[in-house]
């Protein structure tokens, strides 16, 4: 059942992938809101890095959401969000960074988290206010 639960993971991902304008947005939006489990988020965080495509920023409204929680202290989903909120901001440019990045990023700065997600934050948004 594991590997069927894989697959159909993949399935799904590779469905909202391929299907093209708002709704694909839309969709990852809310797996980003609703999604429990780690590994789907975290794949899912990969496809976005992929992409940096956010025209109306509704991917960055939900990781900004996603990043408020503090409760999420795995390391490699964390720097999956980081990632991502680079690859939107770099390509949908400055404004993305300004409403939405720039707080995404600020919000794994805290003592809250461990020294090594403070750093990639920072790093991350020092690589999008030199660009």
């Amino acid at each position: 059942t594991f590997s069927l639960s894989i697959f159909y993971l993949f399935a799904k991902l590779s469905f909202i992938y391929h299907k093209k304008g708002y709704n694909e947005i839309s969709e990852q939006k809310e797996m980003i809101k609703k999604e429990k489990s780690t590994s789907t988020i975290s794949i899912l965080l990969n496809g976005i890095k992929e992409n940096g495509y956010d025209p109306n920023y509704e991917i960055l409204k939900a990781l900004e959401v996603f990043s408020e929680n503090s409760k999420i202290k795995n390391k490699t989903l964390i720097k999956a969000v980081c990632d991502s909120t680079y690859s939107i901001c770099n390509f949908m440019g400055d404004n993305a960074f300004l409403l939405y990045g720039k707080n995404i990023l600020t919000n794994y700065m805290y003592p809250n988290y461990s020294k090594d997600i403070r750093d990639y934050a920072r790093e991350t948004m020092t690589k999008l206010s030199g660009k």
